[in-house]
This record gives C-alpha cells, sequence and structure tokens, in this order.
C-alpha cells in the first residue's frame, strides 16, 4: 500500500486513526482554521477500509496530538475570535464559535450514538447506563 503524505505534524492516516479523531482533526484544522489537515485515503475507499491494518499505539499516538493541537488553538481564542464569521467551503458563512460546537463537539457526539448502537446490535452494551 503506498503512503499518503504526512501533515505538517508528521502524522500519517494510513493505519486508520480512531474515526472521533480524524473528524476531530479535520474540522478543526481544515474548516475553521483553514489548514492541511492529515490527509484522507484516495480511490477506493471501500478497498482501503477492508485492507487497512490498524497500528493501535500509531493511532492513539495520532489521537493525542490531534486533541492537543486542537486544546491548543482553543486556548489561543479569545470571545472576539469566536464571533468572528468564517466561511466553510460548502458548508457556508456562521461564526467560529458555532463550527467549533458543530464540528468538534456534536459531530463527535454523533460518532459517540453510532458506536453505541452498533454495540447494542451486536448484543454488547452500547452506553455505559
Amino acid at each position: 500500500m503506498l503512503r499518503p503524505p504526512a501533515d505538517d505534524r508528521g502524522l500519517h492516516r494510513e493505519h486508520g486513526p480512531p474515526r472521533p479523531a480524524a473528524a476531530n482533526d479535520g474540522r478543526v484544522r481544515r474548516q475553521v482554521r483553514h489548514e492541511r489537515s492529515a490527509p484522507r485515503p484516495g480511490g477506493d475507499h471501500h478497498a482501503w477500509a477492508t485492507s487497512v491494518k490498524l497500528d493501535l499505539g500509531q493511532a492513539r499516538e495520532y489521537a493525542k496530538a490531534v486533541y492537543k493541537a486542537t486544546d491548543d488553538y482553543l486556548g489561543t481564542l479569545s470571545p472576539e475570535d469566536l464571533d468572528d464569521e468564517i466561511d466553510v467551503p460548502g458548508i457556508g458563512k456562521n461564526s467560529r464559535a458555532y463550527f467549533l460546537g458543530i464540528g468538534a463537539l456534536i459531530h463527535l457526539a454523533n460518532h459517540v450514538g453510532e458506536i453505541s448502537a452498533l454495540k447494542g446490535v451486536q448484543g454488547a452494551k452500547g452506553y455505559p447506563f
């Protein structure tokens, strides 16, 4: 398998990072900050997804780096920064706070719900309550 280019932190996504970390990376870096995020697998996504080998250690390191970068970025924002209107291509204009809330919080909660539902239909406990 060809190795896709690393992002500016030297991180690669070919080993299947946890979906929430990848979503966070894409939403915050690409949409809100207008920076390059980790490359996505190109071409036949199904073929890639069924052949990928997960390196759990590398995936965890990727997630840690993504969440640290997000935390560091959020720590730099003032109330005025959060009120700034930004334009996210394909989505439109709204405040930076809106896109951070939708992308980094609500989108992540959607994935948690999906994972919980999948666990439930397989006989495992979904949500821990």
